[in-house]
């Protein structure tokens, strides 16, 4: 049973396993991150199958999509949509860079914390999505699709809590054998609810490869790899669905693909040219250690981008939205 093309899903179940034979060899210290084999991996990650193409796709489907472009104009949020993009770029420049509260302090615990979680709960987000579509398909009861929508919302509350504990390392509120101890329990706790949402029957194969990815989120506790490969799922996961409106809207390929070229080529500079580092930990989860004020203006951009694409990816698919819902529904349809 597959939502997505065929050959997606394939190369989908392919890359999940070459990560998670990654993300083993990096905790039993086969190989480092810190290789150059690493570095390009992340690189190519990123730029081909990774956050570049996830936003490109999020800024064009906004435009080019002419059923969710008209839905915006009819609910006249489109026109003030650019004001509301460079409202998250002021407010990540903001706490980012110029919020100076003491290290440990409760304002910087704060802040930090929005800055990790936010990220995480929009990709659970886009997953929750994903497996509601997947439970369509396979006809789940409305009893068993209840039930995982339920684990999603403990997933949301353990990725909150992976969050809080990465923030308090960094802030270092733990320190010592605390950070030990507390990594084991929140990632045995992360990992348990994702059990229960895999079912046993051959019709729920790439499903349950869907699901195996959640356990990147977790893994990222003990390895950079299941980070990168978390991103990288995410936009690729993305790049499906995104393949799935297209099919179903009045675009054209040409026209889509056209915009889509021109995003992409702008992403990847403001990714690779002024990012300063690779891969997710570097964008979101480690410390920005910049010298200059012309390399902090850059990674502003940056980081507003990634903001700015999770806003208004969570106004586009706002399917609690009856006229969302009229709108998009129809576009995501098997």
């Amino acid at each position: 049973m597959t939502i997505f093309s065929k050959r997606a899903e394939a190369l989908s179940g392919i890359l999940t396993i070459a990560f998670f034979v990654a993300i083993a060899a990096e905790i039993f210290k086969v190989w480092s991150t810190s290789s150059k084999e690493y570095q390009y991996a992340d690189i190519f990650f990123n730029m081909f199958l990774g956050s570049a193409y996830h936003i490109g796709l999020t800024f064009i489907t906004l435009l080019a999509i002419p059923e969710i472009k008209d839905m915006y104009k009819q609910r006249k949020v489109y026109n003030s949509i650019w004001f509301q993009a460079l409202l998250m770029f002021f407010l990540f420049f903001i706490t980012k860079w110029f919020f100076n509260a003491p290290k440990g302090s409760f304002l910087s615990i704060l802040v930090n914390f929005s800055l990790v979680f936010w990220p995480i709960y929009h990709a659970l987000r886009q997953r929750n999505g994903i497996n509601i579509l997947y439970n369509k398909a396979i006809g789940l009861s409305e009893k068993q699709a209840n039930f995982d929508r339920y684990i999603f919302h403990v997933l949301t509350a353990m990725a909150a809590l992976e969050s809080l504990f990465g923030v308090l390392v960094r802030e270092r509120v733990l320190v010592g054998d605390q950070i030990a101890s507390s990594r084991l329990l929140v990632l045995v706790l992360s990992c348990l609810p994702c059990l229960f949402l895999f079912r046993s029957a051959s019709a729920f194969r790439y499903k349950n490869l869907f699901l195996l990815r959640l356990f990147f989120i977790p893994l990222g506790l003990y390895s950079s790899a299941a980070y990168l490969a978390s991103a990288t799922f995410h936009a690729f996961e993305y790049m499906m669905v995104s393949e799935k409106i297209l099919k179903n809207s009045k675009c054209s390929a040409r026209q889509y693909f056209n915009g889509f070229s021109v995003s992409l080529i702008l992403v990847i500079v403001f990714f690779r040219l002024f990012q300063g580092r690779f891969g997710l930990a570097g964008n979101i989860f480690a410390e920005l250690d910049y010298t200059s004020v012309w390399q902090k203006n850059f990674q502003f951009i940056n980081g507003g981008l990634i903001y700015a694409h999770m806003y208004l990816d969570s106004l586009m698919f706002k399917m609690k939205d009856p006229k969302t819902r009229e709108v998009v529904a129809p576009l995501l349809a098997s």
